[in-house]
């Protein structure tokens, strides 16, 4: 999976790319893996692949529709 974040969250948390900002990290589709995700809040987004955008997006609009 690629990360987009802050440049002081990828030096703490994942290896970095040769591409500024830009991080690979383990992940494994799951529910423990999309709540990591989503714990990250704004400090990261998920450049790839597809279908994990599309998880995130779709139990982002969930959590959404309650709150909001």
């Amino acid at each position: 999976m690629v990360l987009w974040g802050t440049l002081a969250w990828i030096k703490k948390h994942v290896k970095k790319s040769h591409i500024p900002n830009i991080a690979y990290y383990p992940f494994y589709e799951n529910d423990f893996g999309y709540s990591f995700l989503l714990r990250l809040g704004d400090k990261c987004e998920c450049l790839e692949p597809e279908n994990v955008r599309a998880e995130i997006t779709r139990r982002v609009k969930s959590l959404s529709a309650i709150y909001v």
